[in-house]
């Protein structure tokens, strides 16, 4: 079986695959990674706190509201605890969230407040008589918070405290809300069993739910692309159109908080069950139980630590729960259900300058890095499990960026260390498909080189074609949008083998950049880019980087010209391309 058709099964037969090998290993007595979590709890200062909300704050540290405490707190990733009490009269912190300001915000009785890293409180008085709950950071640059009353309305507050008001109409309860990944906010109805969807120009949609569901009540985007809540008996995933797909939680026990873990999964608790959940994009579920006694987990967030962070209601703890070998930090990921840890280090000698990449989450084998600015992704790399083809994890690359950097993957479980180096000048991507055996000693790590690699361009580089009718871009679930929405990109695969064929499926990741997947969500294939290099050589460039073999064809417009290019990959090419003379 070759690596292109392997990647083009099906996911349901590539796990076929990894529970036959399994099996085998179980048979022959092979060890095998068993990842384990720890705990560990903080006693907050305020005896009967009463905390109800949890975020990771834009200063790396975790926050908190304290309801009867009337505080806010700040507990470091060492656990370091901090509480600012907050002025004025009626208070009582519920929810929080990290603004796009650099601040925190929160939900108080009468008001919405902002606090400061170094805990600087503001309040800002709702106008009308309406409750604030839920918060969240919206796409726009503003907050956003839901408010129950009889009127029952969603507010908008800017970063200086000028609150706008929208009604709601059809609900019943007004409680969570979270910005969702179409550029929309998405809110919880639990009594009259709804999630919402409102624009940001105030426009809303319901959703009823399905009859089983008893909720919802949190909410949160997920890594997929989709909305994922909870409800009494059920983890339930909403798409961006309405689709409903209902997990049952194993005991039971009333999942509340949800929140996207840096792991490519969504973690979940469990108040009266004591549990803290884990829920694939798959829907495979894992419960882990606190080593306190009935402590009410509540609401929960990923830390930038790479840990999951919860609020222990009943015992006023803050708790913490890593799972795995591999623990994630603000300048490495871990992929492939945390067990290999991902580094890059870059060097421009021209310029004199050198740094740490800087990762962001795809999915939960793949990441993207920068190295300049968060909106230019440079590289993505992924780590796939191979085992069921040569007993082998699998490491691949592309690039977007033709800078010297150098990528260190290490196997948290054995130690085993890869590095790749490329070289100033070079635009490559790699595929090495021996790069961990899971069967290997400690004591086989080594420096490997780059299996597979295509440094240099096809030479029919960016083909142009006749201009086409001109027409605005518009991103969906084929097309991206690039360079501030002047040049749509789309992809068209074919495996000849095995007589099929598709569009990309694209996922936008900055306002030039994007990815494809043809077969499954979690598995990247092909990475995009437009540049604006006009300041250069008076052109628009195109990047691209693949992280798979499949034969393809990139289709790029000029949304303004209509001038267009195209990018063909033969089958078993495996390449990062850079065309400064696109446009």
């Amino acid at each position: 079986m070759t690596l292109g058709t392997l990647l083009c099964l099906p996911p349901s037969l590539r796990r076929a695959f990894r529970i036959l090998m399994a099996g085998l290993a179980g048979v022959l007595g092979l060890a095998a990674a068993i990842s384990a979590q720890t705990f560990t709890e903080y006693p907050v200062p305020t005896p009967d706190s009463q905390m109800l909300g949890i975020t990771s704050g834009p200063d790396g540290n975790i926050w908190f509201t304290e309801q009867l405490g009337k505080k806010i707190g700040r507990i470091t990733p060492g656990g370091i605890i901090t509480e600012f009490p907050i002025p004025g009269s009626l208070v009582s912190p519920k929810q929080i969230t990290a603004g796009p300001d650099g601040n925190v915000w929160f939900t108080d009785f009468i008001s919405v407040g902002r606090i400061t890293p170094n805990g600087s409180i503001t309040r800002f008085q709702i106008p009308s008589s309406s409750l604030p709950e839920g918060i969240t950071s919206g796409p726009d640059g503003n907050i956003w918070i839901t408010m129950s009353s009889r009127d029952f309305q969603i507010a908008r507050v800017t970063p200086s405290g000028e609150i706008t008001e929208f009604q709601v109409p059809g609900i019943v309860q007004l409680q969570a809300i979270t910005s969702g990944p179409d550029g929309n906010l998405w809110f919880t109805d639990p009594n009259g069993n709804h999630i919402g969807r409102i624009t940001t120009a105030g426009s809303v949609t319901l959703f009823t739910m399905p009859a089983e569901v008893t909720g919802p009540y949190e909410i949160v985007a997920g890594p997929d692309g989709n909305l994922w809540f909870t409800s009494a008996f059920h983890i339930g995933r909403i798409t961006p159109a309405g689709a409903v797909t209902l997990f049952p939680d194993p005991g039971g026990d009333a999942p509340r908080g949800i929140a996207a873990g840096l792991d490519g999964n969504v973690w979940y608790t469990e108040t009266t069950g004591n549990n803290i959940g884990r829920i694939g994009m798959d829907g495979r579920m894992t419960e882990f139980r606190p080593p306190t006694v009935l402590a009410g987990p509540l609401d929960i967030t990923a830390g930038s630590d790479g840990a999951m962070w919860f609020i222990e209601y009943s015992k006023n703890k803050i708790g913490r729960i890593t799972v795995g070998p591999c623990t994630s930090g603000p300048a490495s990921l871990c992929l492939n259900d945390s067990r290999f840890k991902v580094e890059v280090a870059w060097r421009a000698p021209a310029l004199g300058t050198s740094g740490i990449g800087m990762p962001v989450r795809l999915t939960a084998d793949t990441a993207s890095f920068w190295f300049f600015s968060s909106s230019n992704v440079e590289l993505v790399i992924k780590v796939v499990d191979g085992r069921a083809v040569n007993s082998r994890y699998w490491v691949f690359y592309g690039a977007l960026s033709d800078v010297e950097y150098t990528i260190t993957v290490t196997d948290a479980s054995t130690g085993v260390v890869k590095t790749y180096s490329n070289p100033s000048g070079q635009l490559a991507s790699v595929a090495d498909t021996a790069a961990f055996g899971p069967f290997a000693p400690a004591a086989a790590a080594q420096r490997s080189p780059a299996i597979t690699s295509s440094p240099d361009p096809p030479p029919n580089l960016g083909a142009a074609r006749r201009p086409e009718a001109v027409s605005a871009c518009a991103s969906d679930a084929t097309s991206l949008c690039l360079n501030g929405g002047r040049f749509r990109a789309r992809v068209d695969w074919r495996v000849p083998a095995q007589g099929t064929s598709g569009v990309g499926r694209a996922v936008p990741l900055t306002s030039d950049t994007g990815y494809f997947w043809f077969f499954s969500n979690g598995n990247v294939e092909l990475v995009i880019k437009a540049v604006d290099g006009r300041g250069f050589n008076g052109k628009f460039w195109v990047f691209y980087g693949a992280l798979s073999n499949v034969e393809y064809t990139i289709t790029v417009t000029d949304t303004q010209t209509g001038q267009l290019r195209t990018y063909q990959n033969p089958f078993g090419s495996l390449a990062s391309v850079a065309d400064t003379a696109a446009f």
